[in-house]
């Protein structure tokens, strides 16, 4: 048994009717929130989040003594939070503390 369903048109309104292209708002919607989802997610890194070590727990001491160590990547992930500066910044900072 068939049933025949009338099919009516999603949007029957001025631009269809004229051959225009129609966007769907949801459409839209869904791009808009995926770039601003990418755009909290860059802005706001986990991997920048701060650690569980308490605040001013750290110092220049810290940084010199794993890079005394060897542990290079800690020392610079360490001196970048404490000054906030830049990768290339603080590698150089470590680098020149190592050479002490």
């Amino acid at each position: 048994m068939k049933t025949a369903y009338k099919t009516l048109p999603r949007f029957a309104g001025r631009a269809q009717q004229s051959g225009e292209r129609v966007t769907p708002f949801g459409a839209i919607a869904a791009v808009a929130l995926v770039v601003l989802a990418v755009t909290v997610v860059r802005r706001y890194n986990v991997s920048d989040a701060p650690t569980d070590e308490p605040p001013g727990g750290s110092t220049d001491a810290d940084v010199a003594r794993l890079a005394a160590l060897g542990r290079k990547i800690e020392a610079i992930k360490l001196y970048r939070r404490l000054h906030g500066t830049d990768l290339k910044t603080a590698k150089d900072a470590v680098d020149g503390m190592s050479r002490r």
